[in-house]
């Protein structure tokens, strides 16, 4: 009986679909919840980072409580980050989204506003150090990508996610022709149905061992 189920599902189309949606990685990844309530959060109902589900299997067991973080763009990326870093400074342009963060930051986190480009892009700046892990996933990314190797630490490393888009190609032209090397992680990733890919560029003795 099961086969012959089977066998009727293959012809109608519906196999793959049913499989998918009882034992697939979709499923395993808990991604159909993360899709219908618009929340990137992992399985267990915790804040997960915004990324490619393939970039934040790299990355995960490669961050430590020695290693800080920036990011240009918060939400739940910073809350991810700060359970398993050092410490965690973002910037945000969106008075609201800064807001509703900021109420619930984690005690290893600093956040600032910055709503004008000029501020937004110097925001690097305000917490006078520099950072092993710098993420540029909010706006002017090709600015951004312009600006963070100076504030990288010798062994520091870049994300930038969507790195897929036309629209990023001058920053990823830009911080290459500085002695970057890239690594691309293409696939799916919580809330959005469409694959885009997450790009770690990385020196020589880097902090990620790569």
């Amino acid at each position: 009986m099961k086969k012959a189920v089977v066998k009727l599902f293959r012809k109608l189309g519906l196999a793959g679909k049913i499989v998918i949606l009882r034992n697939g990685a979709l499923k395993d990844w808990d991604w159909f919840r993360t899709f219908d309530t618009g929340k990137s959060e992992d399985k267990n109902g915790q804040p997960l980072a915004w990324l490619t589900y393939a970039f934040l299997y790299f990355i995960e067991p490669r961050l430590n409580k020695s290693l800080t973080v920036f990011e240009y763009g918060c939400g739940n990326s910073t809350f991810w980050y700060a359970a398993r870093v050092k410490q965690v400074f973002s910037v945000e342009h969106h008075p609201e989204w800064y807001n509703y963060i900021l109420k619930k930051k984690p005690a290893n986190s600093e956040i600032a506003l910055a709503e004008e480009k000029q501020a937004y892009l110097n925001s690097i700046s305000f917490f006078e150090q520099k950072y092993d892990f710098i993420v540029v996933d909010g706006i002017h990314r090709n600015e951004c990508m312009d600006l963070v190797p100076d504030f990288l630490t010798p062994h520091g490393v870049v994300i930038l996610d969507n790195s897929e888009r036309p629209e990023y190609a001058p920053a990823i032209e830009g911080i290459i022709a500085k002695g970057f090397r890239k690594i691309d992680f293409y696939g799916m990733a919580p809330v959005t149905p469409l694959a885009g890919t997450t790009t770690v560029f990385y020196r020589d003795g880097n902090c990620l061992g790569i």
